[in-house]
C-alpha cells in the first residue's frame, strides 16, 4: 500500500502526499522533539521535518536496497540535525562584536583589526607585476598554445567552438591547453 501511495504522489497526486505525511508524522515529530534545542522553535523543526520528508518522496528511488521508511527517516533526522545546527550557529554569531575590547578596560577591538575596505596601493602594484609576468610568459608560448590559453581563459570559448575555430579535434585543443599550462608554469617558476 505504500508503494502505491509513492508512486502516486511521486505522478502528483497530492491526496498521496498528504496521506504519507500523515502515516510519517509521529517520525517526524518525536525527531524534532529529540532534536529540540534552547533558541530553536519546535514548530519550526517540525516545519522543516515535513518538508524533508515532501522531499524524501520525490527523491526516493523505490528500485534502491533500502525501504521508504528508513530512507524517510535519514532524510528528516539530517535536515532537522543541520537546520538546528545552523540556527545555533547564526545565534552564536550574532552574539559577538566587533566593538568589543581585547583586553580588560579600554584598548583595541576586534573591529580595529579588520583591513581597511578596498585595495591598497601594494595591492594594485602587485597586481600589474603579476600581470606584466603573464602576459611575458604567454608571449614566450608557441603561437597555438597561446591561441588556445587565450580563446579558452580570456574569451571565454569552450573546447568544442575552439576546435572548430582552428579546424582540429577537440582533444587537440585540450591537448595544446595542458602544452601551455605547463610551459606558462615553467615560464613562472611555478613548477610543481
Amino acid at each position: 500500500m505504500l508503494e502505491k501511495l509513492l508512486y502516486q504522489a511521486q505522478g502528483g497526486d497530492r491526496a498521496a502526499l498528504a496521506e504519507i505525511v500523515r502515516r510519517f508524522q509521529p517520525l517526524v515529530l518525536a525527531t524534532a522533539r529529540r532534536l529540540a534545542a534552547e533558541g530553536v522553535e519546535w514548530l519550526d523543526l517540525v516545519q522543516e521535518g515535513n518538508l524533508a520528508l515532501m522531499e524524501a518522496v520525490f527523491a526516493f528511488n523505490p528500485r534502491g536496497r533500502a525501504g521508504f521508511p528508513w530512507y524517510a527517516r535519514r532524510r528528516v533526522y539530517f535536515a532537522l540535525f543541520n537546520y538546528r545546527r545552523d540556527n545555533l550557529r547564526l545565534q552564536e554569531r550574532e552574539t559577538l562584536t566587533l566593538d568589543l575590547p581585547l583586553e580588560e578596560g579600554e584598548g583595541a577591538t576586534l573591529l580595529d583589526l579588520l583591513p581597511a575596505e578596498g585595495e591598497g596601493p601594494e595591492d594594485v602594484v602587485l597586481a600589474r607585476s603579476r600581470d606584466q609576468e603573464l602576459h611575458l610568459a604567454l608571449a614566450r608560448l608557441p603561437e597555438k598554445q597561446r591561441r588556445v590559453l587565450k580563446a579558452l581563459y580570456w574569451e571565454g570559448k569552450g573546447v568544442s567552438e575552439l576546435a572548430r575555430e582552428m579546424g582540429i579535434a577537440p582533444s587537440s585543443v585540450k591537448g595544446l591547453e595542458n602544452r601551455g599550462l605547463k610551459n606558462l608554469a615553467r615560464f613562472l617558476g611555478r613548477e610543481g
